[in-house]
């Protein structure tokens, strides 16, 4: 379970997983974390994410593809919200 801290309530599960609600809600995009490097653009915008992988991260960013001001990364094991709303992402070495 997300911890009460964040106030996620998503039970964790193995692999990458960006919400399209805040909290683990919304519709799921699940992530091939071993698509290293390649910048992919989503349908909707991402408010929430999770990661357990033991050699993944994500780089999420503001924009459509890879683009923005602001870049938010995650570990190898993260679930949380994210500080706004992410509509690209890559993934990338932990």
């Amino acid at each position: 379970m997300f911890s009460s801290r964040t106030g996620l309530r998503a039970t964790l599960r193995e692999g990458g997983y960006l919400y399209s609600g805040a909290s683990g809600t919304g519709t799921t995009t699940e992530v091939d974390l071993g698509d290293l490097g390649t910048c992919r653009t989503l349908p909707t915008s991402a408010l929430s994410v999770q990661v357990a992988s033991g050699s993944a991260a994500l780089e999420l960013y503001p924009g459509a593809s890879c683009t923005g001001a602001a870049t938010w990364r995650s570990g190898s094991l993260a679930q949380t919200d994210l500080p706004w709303a992410a509509w690209s992402y890559r993934v990338v070495r932990a």
